[in-house]
């Protein structure tokens, strides 16, 4: 006899969110995780490729308690199966999403996209968790998470160290991940200070945004003088806010 499933609210509600192929759910992490559902293998091992599926899946390790839809486990294992596609694959998979969200990836060189894929690969949950890792790659900034504002720039001194992070991409060359890394890296040992000082109100002035791809590897791709424009913008915005609270 075959497991059932549970049929509770919560497990309709698990089942809606990865059944549709607009979900961003591979359907190789779909397999997998109805395999599991009813099913022990012989080790601890819970990724499966289709291919492995296949050749060690047995009735004998099929169990008769009523499976239960888990949502945080199908995403896990779709993330884990994401990580495993070559960037290539991973790449034409994410296209068709993102032209979707109107954003002009016709017009990137096929080496600009191989890469920001890459630069995105680990944080991926779903496929539709591309288009908030990479917008800003393809709009202008709308606006600046609230709560990263309060943390990194709503404190005195803030503007000075903007306009220094900004002094110090406009000397940076050539503009790549590691000449990013090592100027960054230099001024952190030349204040005391960690890297994330640096790191994260960079981040929020290029990307609106606390968390996304690395920093150094994601200004590489915007390029220079788009980071030149959005460091200039956080200082203006950074200088205009003080004069609205002070004023």
């Amino acid at each position: 006899m075959m497991p059932r499933t549970r049929s509770t609210a919560s497990a309709c509600t698990a089942r809606r969110c990865w059944t549709g192929a607009g979900d961003g759910y591979l359907p190789e992490a779909v397999v997998n995780y109805l395999a599991l559902l009813g099913w022990a293998p012989k080790d601890d091992r819970e990724v499966f490729t289709p291919q492995q599926l296949i050749k060690e899946f047995s009735i004998d390790g099929m169990s008769l308690s009523p499976g239960r839809f888990d949502l945080k486990k199908i995403q896990w294992l779709n993330g884990q199966h994401i990580r495993l596609l070559p960037v290539e694959d991973l790449r034409d998979r994410l296209l068709p999403i993102l032209r979707k969200a109107n954003f002009d990836v016709d017009g990137k060189p096929e080496a600009w996209l191989t890469q920001m894929t890459a630069i995105c690969q680990e944080k991926l949950k779903t496929l539709n968790d591309i288009i908030e890792q990479t917008d800003f790659f393809f709009r202008e900034l709308a606006a600046y998470e609230e709560k990263a504002v309060d943390k990194h720039w709503n404190k005195e001194g803030a503007i000075e160290y903007m306009r220094r992070l900004l002094d110090l991409i406009s000397g940076v060359e050539p503009w790549t991940t590691e000449g990013l890394h090592d100027a960054y890296q230099a001024l952190a040992e030349e204040q005391g200070i960690g890297l994330g000082k640096l790191i994260h109100p960079t981040r929020l002035a290029l990307t609106g945004k606390s968390v996304g791809p690395g920093l150094f590897e994601l200004a590489e791709l915007l390029g220079k003088e788009k980071c030149l424009a959005r460091m200039e913008r956080a200082v203006a915005f950074i200088q205009e806010r003080g004069e609205v609270e002070h004023g």
